[in-house]
Protein backbone atom coordinates (compact mmCIF):
# COMPACT_ATOMS: atom_id res chain seq x y z
CA UNK A 1 0.00 0.00 0.00
CA UNK A 2 1.41 3.59 -0.94
CA UNK A 3 2.29 6.13 1.94
CA UNK A 4 -0.49 8.45 1.22
CA UNK A 5 -2.87 5.77 0.99
CA UNK A 6 -1.87 4.79 4.57
CA UNK A 7 -2.04 8.04 6.03
CA UNK A 8 -5.35 9.26 4.23
CA UNK A 9 -6.72 5.70 6.09
CA UNK A 10 -4.65 6.70 9.34
CA UNK A 11 -6.52 9.90 9.37
CA UNK A 12 -10.53 8.56 8.60
CA UNK A 13 -9.90 5.79 11.28
CA UNK A 14 -8.36 7.99 13.53
CA UNK A 15 -12.02 10.45 13.37
CA UNK A 16 -14.06 7.00 13.15
CA UNK A 17 -12.72 5.77 16.33
CA UNK A 18 -12.98 9.04 18.01
CA UNK A 19 -17.04 8.61 17.15
CA UNK A 20 -17.04 4.80 18.50
CA UNK A 21 -14.80 5.87 21.90
CA UNK A 22 -16.13 8.90 23.06
CA UNK A 23 -14.97 8.93 26.51
CA UNK A 24 -11.36 9.46 25.06
CA UNK A 25 -13.04 13.14 25.44
CA UNK A 26 -11.74 13.31 28.71
CA UNK A 27 -8.32 13.86 27.31
CA UNK A 28 -9.53 17.17 25.10
CA UNK A 29 -6.98 19.19 27.51
CA UNK A 30 -4.52 17.22 26.06
CA UNK A 31 -4.57 18.71 22.70
CA UNK A 32 -2.99 21.70 23.63
CA UNK A 33 0.23 20.23 24.90
CA UNK A 34 0.21 17.83 21.54
CA UNK A 35 -0.37 20.60 19.19
CA UNK A 36 2.42 22.16 20.99
CA UNK A 37 4.46 19.37 20.19
CA UNK A 38 3.65 18.83 16.13
CA UNK A 39 4.25 22.55 15.66
CA UNK A 40 7.38 22.53 17.54
CA UNK A 41 8.97 19.29 15.42
CA UNK A 42 7.03 21.15 12.20
CA UNK A 43 8.93 24.58 12.70
CA UNK A 44 12.14 22.57 12.89
CA UNK A 45 12.02 22.27 8.83
CA UNK A 46 10.99 25.84 8.30
CA UNK A 47 13.02 28.17 6.85
CA UNK A 48 11.99 31.97 6.54
CA UNK A 49 13.73 34.39 3.96
CA UNK A 50 12.37 38.05 3.50
CA UNK A 51 14.23 38.28 0.64
CA UNK A 52 11.69 35.93 -1.40
CA UNK A 53 8.21 37.70 -0.11
CA UNK A 54 6.34 38.70 -2.69
CA UNK A 55 3.43 40.67 -3.32
CA UNK A 56 1.28 37.60 -3.76
CA UNK A 57 1.88 36.27 0.02
CA UNK A 58 -0.07 39.36 1.07
CA UNK A 59 -2.58 38.84 -1.47
CA UNK A 60 -2.87 35.30 0.09
CA UNK A 61 -3.19 36.44 4.19
CA UNK A 62 -5.93 39.37 2.90
CA UNK A 63 -7.92 36.05 0.83
CA UNK A 64 -7.92 33.87 3.99
CA UNK A 65 -9.75 36.80 5.88
CA UNK A 66 -12.34 37.28 2.71
CA UNK A 67 -12.86 33.75 2.35
CA UNK A 68 -13.30 32.96 5.95
CA UNK A 69 -15.34 35.89 6.14
CA UNK A 70 -17.57 35.88 3.38
CA UNK A 71 -17.80 31.55 4.49
CA UNK A 72 -19.49 33.22 7.74
CA UNK A 73 -21.71 34.66 6.10
CA UNK A 74 -22.82 32.95 3.20
CA UNK A 75 -23.46 30.05 5.78
CA UNK A 76 -25.11 31.84 8.50
CA UNK A 77 -28.68 30.88 6.90
CA UNK A 78 -27.95 27.44 7.54
CA UNK A 79 -27.25 28.10 11.83
CA UNK A 80 -24.30 29.86 13.87
CA UNK A 81 -22.30 27.02 14.13
CA UNK A 82 -22.53 26.24 10.59
CA UNK A 83 -20.89 30.16 9.73
CA UNK A 84 -18.39 29.42 12.54
CA UNK A 85 -17.53 26.23 11.15
CA UNK A 86 -16.99 28.10 7.73
CA UNK A 87 -14.90 30.61 9.34
CA UNK A 88 -12.59 29.03 11.22
CA UNK A 89 -11.53 26.81 8.00
CA UNK A 90 -10.84 29.53 6.03
CA UNK A 91 -8.37 31.24 8.88
CA UNK A 92 -6.77 28.31 9.26
CA UNK A 93 -3.03 28.68 8.03
CA UNK A 94 -0.80 27.10 5.58
CA UNK A 95 -0.16 23.24 6.61
CA UNK A 96 3.42 22.20 7.58
CA UNK A 97 3.72 20.11 4.91
CA UNK A 98 3.14 22.09 2.27
CA UNK A 99 6.62 22.94 1.52
CA UNK A 100 7.30 19.03 1.04
CA UNK A 101 4.18 18.56 -1.18
CA UNK A 102 5.32 21.52 -3.80
CA UNK A 103 9.20 19.85 -3.45
CA UNK A 104 7.58 16.44 -4.99
CA UNK A 105 5.87 18.47 -7.57
CA UNK A 106 8.67 20.46 -8.70
CA UNK A 107 7.37 24.29 -7.57
CA UNK A 108 9.25 26.48 -5.59
CA UNK A 109 9.69 25.15 -1.98
CA UNK A 110 11.05 28.60 -0.14
CA UNK A 111 7.89 30.56 -1.39
CA UNK A 112 5.33 27.81 0.13
CA UNK A 113 7.82 27.97 3.13
CA UNK A 114 7.55 31.63 3.32
CA UNK A 115 3.33 31.22 3.54
CA UNK A 116 3.48 28.41 6.17
CA UNK A 117 5.41 31.49 8.40
CA UNK A 118 3.01 34.30 7.22
CA UNK A 119 -0.53 32.51 7.50
CA UNK A 120 0.52 30.50 11.04
CA UNK A 121 1.12 34.27 12.41
CA UNK A 122 -2.09 36.28 10.81
CA UNK A 123 -3.76 33.14 12.57
CA UNK A 124 -2.45 33.52 15.72
CA UNK A 125 -2.76 37.62 15.80
CA UNK A 126 -6.31 37.50 14.23
CA UNK A 127 -7.67 34.60 16.28
CA UNK A 128 -7.73 36.19 19.60
CA UNK A 129 -9.13 39.48 18.20
CA UNK A 130 -12.04 37.96 15.80
CA UNK A 131 -13.02 35.36 18.24
CA UNK A 132 -15.23 37.48 20.17
CA UNK A 133 -17.07 38.36 17.04
CA UNK A 134 -17.57 35.31 15.06
CA UNK A 135 -16.36 32.85 17.19
CA UNK A 136 -19.06 33.45 19.85
CA UNK A 137 -16.83 32.65 22.57
CA UNK A 138 -18.33 31.99 26.13
CA UNK A 139 -18.42 35.25 28.27
CA UNK A 140 -15.80 34.03 30.94
CA UNK A 141 -13.25 33.58 28.17
CA UNK A 142 -11.73 36.99 27.59
CA UNK A 143 -9.74 38.45 24.66
CA UNK A 144 -6.55 38.72 26.41
CA UNK A 145 -6.61 35.18 27.99
CA UNK A 146 -7.34 33.92 24.50
CA UNK A 147 -4.60 36.12 23.44
CA UNK A 148 -2.25 34.59 26.07
CA UNK A 149 -3.40 30.76 25.45
CA UNK A 150 -2.38 31.41 21.40
CA UNK A 151 0.36 33.06 21.70
CA UNK A 152 1.83 30.31 24.38
CA UNK A 153 0.92 27.48 21.61
CA UNK A 154 2.62 29.44 18.82
CA UNK A 155 5.73 31.35 20.85
CA UNK A 156 6.77 28.30 23.32
CA UNK A 157 7.19 25.78 19.95
CA UNK A 158 8.94 28.49 18.09
CA UNK A 159 11.34 29.41 21.30
CA UNK A 160 12.39 25.58 21.55
CA UNK A 161 13.39 25.79 17.77
CA UNK A 162 15.65 28.31 18.16
CA UNK A 163 17.08 26.83 20.97
CA UNK A 164 17.24 23.91 18.86
CA UNK A 165 18.96 25.23 16.23
CA UNK A 166 21.96 26.70 17.96
CA UNK A 167 22.95 23.45 19.32
CA UNK A 168 25.96 21.48 17.34
CA UNK A 169 24.75 20.11 14.12
CA UNK A 170 25.30 17.08 14.82
CA UNK A 171 23.23 17.52 17.58
CA UNK A 172 20.53 19.06 15.27
CA UNK A 173 20.16 16.53 13.03
CA UNK A 174 19.76 13.91 15.36
CA UNK A 175 16.73 16.07 16.65
CA UNK A 176 15.47 16.35 13.06
CA UNK A 177 15.16 12.54 13.33
CA UNK A 178 12.12 12.95 15.76
CA UNK A 179 9.97 14.72 13.00
CA UNK A 180 8.64 11.36 12.10
CA UNK A 181 6.75 11.28 15.20
CA UNK A 182 4.95 14.50 13.83
CA UNK A 183 2.05 12.09 11.97
CA UNK A 184 1.16 9.84 15.14
CA UNK A 185 0.91 12.91 17.31
CA UNK A 186 -1.53 14.29 14.73
CA UNK A 187 -3.95 11.41 14.96
CA UNK A 188 -3.73 11.53 18.61
CA UNK A 189 -5.30 14.58 18.22
CA UNK A 190 -7.54 13.84 15.68
CA UNK A 191 -8.80 11.09 17.92
CA UNK A 192 -9.33 13.38 21.15
CA UNK A 193 -11.06 15.55 18.83
CA UNK A 194 -13.39 13.41 17.43
CA UNK A 195 -13.98 11.53 20.43
CA UNK A 196 -14.99 15.58 22.13
CA UNK A 197 -17.03 15.77 19.15
CA UNK A 198 -19.22 12.45 19.01
CA UNK A 199 -19.69 13.27 22.70
CA UNK A 200 -21.50 16.64 21.73
CA UNK A 201 -23.25 14.76 18.78
CA UNK A 202 -24.72 11.86 21.31
CA UNK A 203 -25.94 14.48 23.58
CA UNK A 204 -27.62 16.32 21.38
CA UNK A 205 -31.36 15.50 19.33
CA UNK A 206 -31.53 16.36 15.47
CA UNK A 207 -27.94 16.00 14.81
CA UNK A 208 -27.64 12.71 11.82
CA UNK A 209 -25.09 11.24 9.49
CA UNK A 210 -26.71 13.75 7.16
CA UNK A 211 -25.41 16.61 9.20
CA UNK A 212 -21.98 14.99 8.62
CA UNK A 213 -21.98 14.76 5.22
CA UNK A 214 -23.57 18.02 5.18
CA UNK A 215 -19.84 19.16 6.79
CA UNK A 216 -17.77 17.14 4.38
CA UNK A 217 -19.72 19.21 1.95
CA UNK A 218 -19.03 22.55 3.27
CA UNK A 219 -15.43 21.39 3.83
CA UNK A 220 -15.24 20.45 -0.06
CA UNK A 221 -16.77 24.02 -0.96
CA UNK A 222 -14.25 25.88 0.85
CA UNK A 223 -10.79 23.61 -0.22
CA UNK A 224 -12.07 24.19 -3.73
CA UNK A 225 -12.03 28.31 -3.29
CA UNK A 226 -9.02 27.89 -1.35
CA UNK A 227 -7.21 26.31 -4.10
CA UNK A 228 -8.88 28.44 -6.80
CA UNK A 229 -8.49 31.43 -5.33
CA UNK A 230 -5.05 30.89 -3.97
CA UNK A 231 -4.30 29.43 -8.31
CA UNK A 232 -5.73 33.10 -9.36
CA UNK A 233 -3.30 34.83 -7.05
CA UNK A 234 -0.29 33.08 -8.37
CA UNK A 235 -0.78 33.35 -11.78
CA UNK A 236 0.87 31.83 -14.43
CA UNK A 237 4.37 31.66 -12.82
CA UNK A 238 3.25 30.78 -8.80
CA UNK A 239 -0.08 29.01 -9.34
CA UNK A 240 0.57 25.88 -7.95
CA UNK A 241 2.56 27.44 -4.84
CA UNK A 242 -0.21 29.49 -4.08
CA UNK A 243 -2.81 27.02 -4.57
CA UNK A 244 -1.31 24.81 -1.92
CA UNK A 245 -0.70 27.68 0.11
CA UNK A 246 -4.61 28.64 0.47
CA UNK A 247 -5.63 25.50 -0.15
CA UNK A 248 -3.65 22.98 2.33
CA UNK A 249 -4.08 23.80 5.98
CA UNK A 250 -2.99 23.04 9.48
CA UNK A 251 -6.10 22.10 10.82
CA UNK A 252 -4.18 20.92 13.91
CA UNK A 253 -4.23 24.92 15.41
CA UNK A 254 -7.69 25.68 14.36
CA UNK A 255 -9.16 22.31 15.93
CA UNK A 256 -7.89 23.06 19.21
CA UNK A 257 -9.28 26.42 19.15
CA UNK A 258 -12.68 25.64 18.14
CA UNK A 259 -12.47 22.71 20.76
CA UNK A 260 -11.33 24.93 23.42
CA UNK A 261 -13.26 28.41 22.66
CA UNK A 262 -16.19 27.48 20.26
CA UNK A 263 -17.82 24.07 20.20
CA UNK A 264 -16.97 20.13 18.96
CA UNK A 265 -19.38 20.37 16.03
CA UNK A 266 -17.50 23.56 14.66
CA UNK A 267 -13.98 21.14 15.01
CA UNK A 268 -15.84 19.14 12.80
CA UNK A 269 -15.24 21.35 10.02
CA UNK A 270 -11.42 21.51 9.90
CA UNK A 271 -11.56 17.45 10.38
CA UNK A 272 -13.60 16.90 7.43
CA UNK A 273 -11.22 19.47 5.29
CA UNK A 274 -8.35 17.60 5.78
CA UNK A 275 -10.24 14.26 4.10
CA UNK A 276 -11.10 17.13 1.20
CA UNK A 277 -7.70 18.26 0.56
CA UNK A 278 -5.44 15.07 0.80
CA UNK A 279 -7.93 13.67 -1.83
CA UNK A 280 -7.03 17.14 -4.12
CA UNK A 281 -3.50 16.47 -2.95
CA UNK A 282 -3.46 12.39 -4.53
CA UNK A 283 -5.20 13.83 -7.45
CA UNK A 284 -2.20 15.99 -7.95
CA UNK A 285 0.34 13.20 -7.56
CA UNK A 286 -1.47 11.17 -10.04
CA UNK A 287 -1.69 13.84 -12.39
CA UNK A 288 2.04 15.50 -12.03
CA UNK A 289 3.26 11.28 -12.15
CA UNK A 290 0.94 11.34 -15.76
CA UNK A 291 2.35 14.36 -17.04
CA UNK A 292 6.27 13.81 -15.55
CA UNK A 293 8.99 12.61 -17.14
CA UNK A 294 10.32 11.23 -14.41
CA UNK A 295 8.33 9.19 -12.29
CA UNK A 296 7.75 9.76 -8.40
CA UNK A 297 8.44 6.60 -6.31
CA UNK A 298 6.96 5.35 -3.22
CA UNK A 299 10.29 5.78 -1.27
CA UNK A 300 10.60 9.47 -2.43
CA UNK A 301 6.96 9.94 -1.23
CA UNK A 302 7.71 8.38 2.18
CA UNK A 303 11.16 10.07 2.29
CA UNK A 304 9.21 13.76 2.03
CA UNK A 305 6.04 13.06 4.18
CA UNK A 306 3.73 14.29 2.10
CA UNK A 307 0.77 13.76 3.47
CA UNK A 308 1.28 14.32 7.13
CA UNK A 309 2.26 17.56 9.02
CA UNK A 310 6.02 17.66 7.85
CA UNK A 311 8.83 19.22 6.04
CA UNK A 312 11.38 18.06 4.40
CA UNK A 313 14.69 18.10 6.27
CA UNK A 314 17.33 17.86 4.08
CA UNK A 315 15.64 20.70 1.85
CA UNK A 316 14.40 23.28 3.82
CA UNK A 317 15.86 22.72 7.20
CA UNK A 318 17.23 26.20 8.49
CA UNK A 319 17.44 28.69 11.19
CA UNK A 320 14.57 31.03 11.21
CA UNK A 321 15.44 34.58 11.58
Amino acid sequence: MKPQTRAALGLIAAIALGFIFPEASKWVWSIKYFTMAMLTLAFLGVRFNFKVIEKSHFLLLAAMLGISTAAYFCLLPLGVQYAQLGWIVGLAPTAMSAPAFIAIIGGRVEYTSVSVVLTHLLTALALPLLLPIFGGSHGSVQTGQMLLSIAEVMIVPLIIVSCCQRLPQKTFQSILKLKKFSFPLWLIVLFIAAARSAQFFYSQKGITILTLLGILTISAVLCAINVFVGERIGGKDRHREAGQSLGQKNTTFVIWAAVTYISPFVAMGPMMYILCHNFYNSWQLYHHKDKSADSITVDSIRKENILVQDAPQQKIAAPIK
